[in-house]
């Protein structure tokens, strides 16, 4: 699994799921036969939840209206070669955050 960290600017109001995923995508391409995964951190859940569809994005968006700002996980996986577990929580031990940085190791856009 591969990770990118980004500073982008949306319109809350007129994005969609498929218009706010492209942009990125085409900016850090993926490898072959690699597939996308969209999780934002929610403070007050203390949770990542996945985001799949327009829905989704806008109930983050939706949770983020008083901040205007949301932390969003873009990670790319390979179903091939690795089991794809999107972390559904924030790390509350050592052992957790072990497990969570392997799985979330960085990749550089050169790559």
């Amino acid at each position: 699994m591969s990770c990118y960290s980004f500073t982008k600017v949306v319109d809350a109001d007129t994005t969609i799921f498929n218009d706010f995923v492209e942009p990125i995508v085409d900016e850090f391409p993926p490898r072959y036969k690699e597939m996308v995964v969209v999780q934002y951190v929610d403070e007050f859940l203390k949770a990542l939840p996945e985001v799949k569809t327009d829905h989704d994005l806008q109930l983050m968006f939706d949770k983020c209206a008083k901040t205007k700002m949301v932390r969003i996980t873009i990670a790319y996986y390979n179903p091939d070669e690795e089991d794809l577990e999107p972390v559904l929580e924030w790390p509350s031990s050592p052992v957790q955050m072990k497990k969570m940085s392997r799985m979330k190791k960085m990749r550089s856009p050169t790559t």
